[in-house]
């Protein structure tokens, strides 16, 4: 590591240990590994992270701080299909983004470090974007009532796509199975349409893994049934 790397990651450091982590701590958040901040609440886990982007034989680095809700009930039924991907059960993540996208502009947003950076206002404007924005994503889609309002309504940030599953997992787990299994066939029906009229493989795709979704659903449906009976 060059020495400017270092005094950026430095930097960096400071910045996280004098600012963010005081401001998160405040709010309820405990720190985890120095940059990754969690907060349980109820079925949901809230995580603020930051990191630092170093630029290749350049004097500077980015800072970027994310935001990501996840709940241990849908991370834990949705395990059990490795197509979701889910990393940990026990940190659930379902969906996340930077601060950036939660501000008025609403794009990719890094804080530039530089070997001369004012590390006091730059920290102080880190603050006033997780207090502004950061915090109230979880008020906003902190519960998976609000997530699951969200998901509905097209709201899903880094979920994308995937949002499919979370929602017929959340269905499924408050015990309407039958529209679980109902709304993924929509979601097959939906891909397949945009699959014939537009020949894109990856409608395509995404029909085909949908398909396979709703096999394992119905296999959770046949296994709840057997195990239920005397």
């Amino acid at each position: 590591m060059k020495l400017c790397d270092k005094l950026t990651n430095a930097i960096y450091g400071r910045i996280v240990s004098e600012f963010v982590t005081p401001c998160l701590t405040k709010a309820g958040f405990k720190p985890k590994a120095k940059e990754w901040f969690f907060r349980r609440e109820d079925d949901a886990l809230w995580r603020f992270a930051s990191g630092f982007r170093p630029e290749p034989g350049r004097d500077e680095g980015w800072l970027d701080v994310t935001v990501c809700v996840g709940f241990f009930s849908l991370a834990e039924f949705l395990s059990a299909y490795p197509l979701v991907r889910i990393r940990d059960p026990k940190k659930p993540c379902a969906m996340a983004t930077d601060l950036g996208h939660l501000m008025p502009i609403h794009n990719l947003y890094e804080w530039r470090i530089l070997p001369d950076t004012d590390e006091t206002a730059t920290g102080h404007e880190i603050v006033e974007a997780i207090e502004l924005y950061g915090l109230r994503y979880f008020k906003d889609y902190g519960t998976l009532d609000k997530a699951l309002a969200a998901w509905e309504n097209g709201i899903n940030y880094n979920l994308g796509s995937r949002s499919d599953y979370y929602i017929a997992a959340a269905y499924w787990l408050r015990g309407d199975r039958e529209r679980a299994i109902e709304f993924i066939r929509l979601r097959i029906a939906h891909y397949n349409d945009l699959y014939e009229s537009q020949r894109r493989l990856l409608d395509l795709t995404l029909r085909r893994e949908r398909e396979e979704f709703s096999k394992f659903l119905e296999t959770m449906a046949t296994s709840a049934v057997i195990s239920s009976q005397p």
